[in-house]
């Protein structure tokens, strides 16, 4: 019953060009891009109803070896964490709802991914400091900052402040129909149930009835 939407944030797209000799010389340019995000993983503060609301937000990645190399190209993560988190061997394993999602039970438990945590949301101040987190002026006097941190097999591959003016969480929750009491709003699945259960039962008395 929910979309997750991120962004937006800024990429770098590879225009392809070749000059008059032939030579290749792409142009590079920083894009605006959303994405979005599976509902599957994401995991928003348990106790919030709403983003507005929420105090943290963690997304669950599944990552092979080369894109977890590419993360090097990205600004501020930590090459040699990357390096390390590498070296300890892939660490992801299928929950059972993916296995269900898949519609295969016989999958594997052992998959040849990473699993790489991406969390935005505070801190204690206290905390920022003992991590090494470069605070601007403007926050030194502050009880807690927004931060943003990338973990992957218990290494720190991104530990930054939040980069947004104002600080915010860089997710949106569409729900289909709003439930004031949870975050995750109500379906089209799940208003149409009792509907469906009605024509259910209409069609297995028409059956019954012909059998008789």
């Amino acid at each position: 019953g929910t979309g997750i939407l991120k962004g937006p944030f800024l990429f770098e797209k590879e225009y392809p060009k070749w000059n008059e000799d032939g030579e290749y010389e792409p142009e590079i340019r920083n894009i605006p891009k959303i994405e979005h995000v599976s509902i599957w993983d994401f995991y928003p503060d348990p106790d919030s109803r709403s983003m507005v609301d929420a105090e943290f937000v963690i997304q669950r990645h599944r990552v092979n070896r080369t894109q977890l190399r590419q993360f090097k190209k990205r600004p501020h993560f930590r090459e040699e964490s990357i390096e390390l988190a590498i070296e300890m061997g892939e660490n992801y394993t299928n929950d059972y709802w993916e296995e269900t999602l898949q519609d295969n039970m016989s999958t594997q438990s052992s998959v040849h991914r990473y699993e790489v945590l991406e969390y935005w949301g505070v801190i204690d101040a206290e905390t920022a400091i003992e991590a090494e987190i470069s605070l601007p002026k403007n926050l030194k006097d502050v009880d807690e900052v927004q931060i943003n941190c990338w973990v992957c097999n218990g290494q720190i591959l991104r530990l930054v402040v939040n980069p947004f003016t104002p600080s915010r969480l860089p997710f949106s929750a569409v729900p289909y129909e709003v439930n004031p009491y949870s975050f995750f709003g109500v379906g089209v699945a799940e208003n149409m149930e009792d509907t469906q259960e009605i024509c259910n039962g209409f069609i297995r008395m028409a059956v019954d009835n012909a059998a008789l």
